[in-house]
């Protein structure tokens, strides 16, 4: 698997952080961001402020239970992460302590922010996908 389609962006954003006057270089930021469609059939929403990572919908509602920690901890583990939690449930790379991964359920929809540039990022994207997807939800809502 690879990086998200999205981290060429990503990476623009950050070189191109200080033009924060350049008209030129807001278009063509712009323009890129509309260029992003879609990561793993999630629509993409633009980048978090706060973290800096693409930000993805989720497909369907997410309310954390007992069993959706339980499946995500077990996500983690076979990431070689651990599970943070604070305002958000994150996901850390245990050898590091680097986020990969951040999901919020404030919305109608959960927001996944994921580092884009994380060489096993789709893997990581689809496989939460997967794994938060509520019992009830109908099959074709997986990717």
């Amino acid at each position: 698997m690879a990086k998200l389609k999205v981290a060429a962006l990503m990476q623009h954003l950050r070189r191109h952080a200080k033009h924060a006057q350049c008209r030129r270089s807001f278009l063509e930021r712009a323009q890129m961001r509309a260029a992003v469609d879609a990561e793993q059939r999630l629509t993409f929403l633009g980048v978090g402020s706060s973290c800096g990572k693409p930000a993805f919908a989720l497909p369907y509602p997410l309310t954390w239970t007992e069993a959706a920690l339980d499946r995500l901890e077990h996500l983690a583990e076979q990431h070689f992460c651990y599970v943070e939690y604070g305002q958000l449930a994150h996901l850390k790379r245990r050898v590091d302590d680097r986020e990969l991964l951040a999901v919020q359920d404030w919305t109608p929809f959960g927001v996944v922010y994921v580092r884009a540039e994380y060489p096993l990022a789709d893997t990581l994207l689809r496989d939460l996908t997967v794994t938060l997807q509520p019992e009830d939800a109908p099959e074709s809502t997986a990717p």
